[in-house]
């Protein structure tokens, strides 16, 4: 659940997505990596060699149909499994309004001191989780169930975040020194 409603993320680039639930029907287009979108439906198609798990899928908010996609290029919270060795500096990320300043243990977990500026209002907070992975993907787990949620990816030895807010920047603590 995200603020945007229940979401999953696309864990294949460039995913195609189809017309029907099956390889043979119309291609409607690839969707980017880490794009979130909603899971309304699974379909099996039988093959003669082996079975494919579909899904319908929209936009995040769930109002917007996209088509059909193959479960294998989504990445559900249960495919996610806990870091225990985290190699990367702390950092800091922003989106929007928001920032939030990472520290990171080598055992994968994390504390985050963040502060919301905007219409007049600060915020400020703070949370503590753990990163979870799967393949590049890294989600920082609040402990607390929280709306907002924390993706990035890594390539190229480099953090990124979620293509939601692939605009906002990451800023690693050896680039502030």
């Amino acid at each position: 659940m995200g603020d945007k409603g229940n979401f999953i993320l696309v864990s294949k680039k460039e995913a195609p997505f189809f017309n029907k639930p099956s390889l043979e029907s119309q291609k409607l287009g690839v969707l980017p990596y880490t794009k979130r979108v909603q899971l309304l439906f699974v379909l099996e198609e039988s093959r003669k060699d082996s079975n494919v798990l579909w899904g319908f899928i929209t936009y995040e908010g769930g109002k917007a149909p996209i088509g059909w996609i193959n479960l294998e290029d989504l990445a559900r919270p249960s495919s996610f499994t806990q870091i225990n060795e985290w190699d990367y500096d702390d950092f800091i990320y922003e989106k929007g309004d928001y920032k939030g300043d990472v520290h990171v243990n080598e055992e994968g977990q994390f504390f985050i001191k963040w502060i919301g500026d905007g219409g007049g209002l600060i915020l400020k907070g703070k949370y503590f989780g753990r990163f979870y992975s799967f393949d590049n993907i890294l989600w920082a787990k609040k402990r607390k169930f929280n709306i907002w949620k924390d993706f990035f990816y890594e390539e190229e030895d480099k953090l990124n975040q979620e293509f939601r807010f692939s605009r906002d920047k990451i800023k690693h603590s050896s680039q502030t020194e």
